[in-house]
């Protein structure tokens, strides 16, 4: 009952009901424009002068009345349907229009136009009916009550004229009331459908899409790499290389001091010594910067909290990984936290940040924001002064091209003055 009663201020159903209104002021008027364009673009066939302005005319208000439909579709009915692939730029007007006149997807477009009209004459009027019946068999007891006695009401269906028959009509119009939301968004799927089915990409629209993703990503991959290597180069000349030849240059004055001052030399072996264990303690860390093997031992809820034992800003992590993902979407997940809480304690000014990891699985998971019905949600937000952007600096836009490198999706919030949010997700499945 109470999952019923919620149907009834889901959002989502009016966005539906309001796009079977649509269908009635919208279609008409792309139909019209269809049915005369085409009629006056067939018209100027035996004109060879005329034809190729209506040509360009009759196709444009086409791309025109299909992108305005897409955005309807989108906005009310969550088709996210996508725009068609441009088409090559350039050239002589005779080609370009042959190219176009060679997708499919211009003709769906085209029988979009047509077809949608007959959809909404027959899906407008049934969501009307699913949502005026039951308040009309609702509203008939409240308009007996106020009229004589002897007053009944008459539906064509239902013939209401005594006091059972009203307490009928109400319990009937609650009933009706309850199952109208499940009515439009049936209506709407098969709507939805339809709109997919034909301002939806082509199969090679979408094979377009993923070549120029993938050729994204590759180049996000090369750019990670470099900037990996430059941070491993640098890291190791700064770091364990300076201490290991200040070990050997120490080793060596020992040496040359043994016969002549052996005290001396106990000195530089006992700081040779030292400067010994402080290079193994810089590779140790070197090595966990790499890959840390809390990690690969004992995943990513231990390691995300010992990132965040070591961080100076409090940290408050949550994990919930029912099952371990593969070891690169760890690695990724690690090393996105891990840099964000670094760029935090630099940058932020936060007295607290909070890490959030989530797997979620199943078909639910395809509408978040990757769309991947298998996928590794990482929420990390702080309360600092916020106005991070990833188009300055190179530390945010390393994280944006680590997690294109796999396939993953990055959101940044952070307007002045905080919060700052960042959202990566990383799908799971192979």
């Amino acid at each position: 009952m109470r999952r019923a009663l919620r149907a009834l201020i889901d959002p989502a159903v009016w966005r539906a009901t309001i796009n079977a209104v649509a269908h009635l002021v919208f279609d008409p008027i792309v139909w019209v424009g269809a049915i005369v364009g085409l009629a006056v673009f067939v018209g100027t066939v035996p004109t060879v002068v005329a034809i190729v302005p209506m040509a360009f005319v009759f196709f444009g208000f086409s791309r025109i009345a299909a992108r305005l439909q897409r955005l309807r579709y989108n906005v009310l009915l969550d088709a996210d349907l996508a725009e068609a692939a441009p088409l090559e730029q350039g050239g002589r007007w005779w080609p370009r229009l042959r190219r176009y006149l060679a997708r499919r997807t211009t003709w769906k477009e085209i029988a979009h136009h047509f077809l949608s009209p007959i959809v909404g004459f027959v899906l407008a009027p049934l969501t009307l009916v699913a949502w005026s019946l039951p308040l009309a068999l609702l509203g008939i007891p409240v308009a007996l009550a106020a009229l004589p006695d002897d007053r009944s009401a008459d539906l064509g269906f239902v013939h209401v004229h005594s006091a059972g028959s009203q307490v009928a009509a109400a319990l009937g119009g609650v009933v009706l009331l309850l199952l109208a939301p499940w009515i439009v968004r049936g209506l709407a799927s098969v709507d939805r459908e339809i709109a997919r089915a034909l301002l939806g990409p082509s199969e090679s629209d979408r094979l377009v899409a993923r070549v120029d993703h993938l050729e994204t990503s590759r180049a996000a991959v090369l750019d990670a790499v470099a900037l990996e290597r430059q941070r491993l180069e640098r890291d190791l000349h700064d770091g364990a290389q300076q201490r290991i030849v200040s070990l050997a240059m120490g080793l060596g004055m020992a040496r040359e001091k043994l016969d002549d001052d052996p005290e001396q030399a106990r000195t530089l072996l006992a700081e040779a010594h030292d400067e010994a264990k402080l290079a193994i303690a810089e590779l140790r860390d070197f090595a966990r910067g790499i890959h840390p093997a809390v990690l690969g031992d004992r995943g990513l809820d231990a390691a995300l909290s010992a990132l965040a034992a070591r961080s100076p800003v409090p940290v408050h992590v949550q994990v919930s990984i029912p099952a371990r993902p593969s070891a690169t979407v760890e690695a990724s997940a690690y090393f996105v936290v891990a840099e964000a809480l670094t760029n935090i304690a630099k940058h932020a000014g936060a007295r607290n940040a909070w890490v959030t990891v989530a797997r979620q699985t199943g078909p639910l998971a395809g509408h978040l924001i990757g769309g991947h019905a298998d996928q590794l949600v990482v929420d990390i937000r702080d309360d600092g002064r916020g106005g991070a952007d990833t188009s300055r600096g190179t530390g945010l836009r390393g994280l944006h091209d680590r997690v294109a490198a796999v396939d993953g999706t990055f959101v940044l919030s952070s307007p002045v003055g905080g919060p700052t949010i960042i959202q990566v997700v990383l799908p799971c499945a192979s």
